[in-house]
């Protein structure tokens, strides 16, 4: 059975989207269930190197970056707008969406990322390793990369 690749047929991304958005939005207790037609548009014009898993996997990640009472996804994801994947780096991973770095410095980007979710969930790392959308390990290295100390974001 020969299934082309998403990049050959983007008259299907739309119902992918739909079914996505309506999987992982009952999953993360999200309201997500459709995209604005920019949003749209920018998922049919990617290349789709990953195919479908990579679509699934980014709508994954919106969706859990999404404010629970959010209906639309009205925001071109990054990884769309870059042309590329995030590779083993922290950025673009659901944090709140409360960082807003002004920094041009990828690692600082990361650092301040990563000092953001250790604060929000007090040093914990298995909460921030699972709010960040990546191993404990990589949490660890990334500590241990920049320094921090995870004892001093725990209470008392």
């Amino acid at each position: 059975l020969y299934l082309p690749p998403l990049r050959q047929r983007p008259e299907d991304i739309e119902a992918l989207l739909d079914h996505f958005l309506n999987v992982f939005s009952e999953q993360l207790g999200r309201r997500v269930r459709r995209v604005s037609p920019a949003v749209l548009a920018a998922f049919q014009r990617y290349p789709w190197p990953g195919n479908v898993r990579e679509l699934e996997h980014l709508v994954e990640g919106e969706v859990n970056l999404t404010d629970p009472s959010e209906e639309v996804m009205a925001h071109v994801p990054a990884a769309l707008t870059r042309g590329g994947r995030r590779g083993g780096t922290l950025t673009g991973i659901p944090v709140q969406r409360q960082v807003r770095t002004s920094s041009l410095n990828l690692e600082d980007a990361e650092k301040e990322l990563l000092v953001a979710a250790m604060a929000e969930h007090e040093g914990s790392i298995p909460d921030v390793a699972e709010a960040l959308g990546v191993s404990r390990g990589t949490v660890y290295n990334k500590l241990r990369k920049f320094g921090i100390d995870p004892s001093a974001y725990r209470g008392p």
